[in-house]
């Protein structure tokens, strides 16, 4: 994978990536440039990456948001009752 802050539109490259990305989309793989054999070579913007992972993740976040509201608000000593009941269930 190759990461960088953008896609280049130059002809001049030896990489003309823009067209080898056009060229892939029958793929139906976003950031393609090659597929042969058993790798392929995918180009990505930072953005695109930090999008893919907020959406990946973005649910899982919300969850342990919610999980932190609900310890703060609860007192150390029915935190510990807490603690106390998943241990002895574990045993």
């Amino acid at each position: 994978m190759l990461i960088g802050n953008e896609i280049s539109d130059s002809k001049i490259t030896a990489a003309d990536l823009r067209s080898d990305l056009e060229s892939n989309k029958i793929h139906g793989e976003p950031g393609l440039v090659q597929k042969t054999g058993n790798y392929r070579i995918i180009v990505k913007t930072w953005k695109q990456i930090l999008n893919e992972f907020e959406l990946r993740y973005n649910d899982i976040s919300n969850r342990l948001s919610l999980k932190e509201v609900e310890i703060v608000s609860e007192t150390p000593d029915q935190l510990t009752k807490d603690i106390k009941k998943l241990s002895e269930s574990a045993l």
